[in-house]
């Protein structure tokens, strides 16, 4: 974004073809259609063309998150799943996916089913235990809690600021229960609702 603004007027790219580019470097559109247009965006790939929609996150929706202090590279968590799944599993996922954007765009109370995972969480467990058993507990007590991304972050989507209060309790009650508190960061964050922005300062 900040080189696109520093091309010349006739050679800037709009967001669409800023999309295209990023996404190319990248080689997918995920986290680049998330970057540019902020909220919940739903992105895909049609032959060599990016596309993504931008939809509103509910505004009772706050992330908790539960930042290790070490990491996971994207590339080992993706080598830990396998080249087949089930047609029940694919179904089921396919269905929570639908559910997923419902969920977050106008049901919120929708997140706990919703974020039921069968393609990936339980194959990249092995590779961040802490993570994974965090889940699960936070789970058991009814947050909509997941592992972000490939991990080992653990991020939950609470509802409300109540909810949001309770999952950062919980979190750090199970932490300091696992005798490890001291290596792991609980964040609240805000969903950023405008995406990647341009300032000029004259100077």
């Amino acid at each position: 974004v900040a080189a696109n603004a520093l091309l010349d007027d006739a050679d800037r790219m709009d967001d669409q073809a800023l999309l295209q580019w990023c996404a190319t470097l990248e080689g997918h559109p995920d986290n680049v259609a998330a970057a540019l247009s902020g909220s919940l965006a739903i992105s895909w790939e049609s032959g060599r063309a990016y596309s993504s929609a931008r939809l509103e996150v509910h505004p009772d929706v706050i992330p908790v998150a539960a930042v290790p202090g070490g990491s996971l590279s994207t590339e080992s968590a993706r080598a830990l799943l396998p080249p087949s799944v089930s047609h029940r599993d694919a179904a089921a996922n396919a269905g929570r996916a639908a559910l997923l954007v419902h969920a977050l765009s106008a049901r919120p109370d929708l997140l706990l089913p919703a974020t039921e995972d069968s393609l990936h969480q339980q194959y990249r467990a092995p590779a961040m235990v802490a993570s994974a058993m965090l889940v699960q507990a936070l789970r058991a007590e009814g947050f909509a809690a997941v592992i972000s991304g490939a991990g080992p972050t653990v991020m939950t989507l609470a509802v409300g600021e109540r909810q949001a209060a309770e999952a950062g309790t919980a979190l750090r009650s199970l932490l300091e229960a696992s005798g490890t508190p001291e290596s792991w960061r609980v964040l609240r964050l805000d969903v950023d609702r405008e995406g990647a922005k341009l300032e000029v300062h004259p100077g």
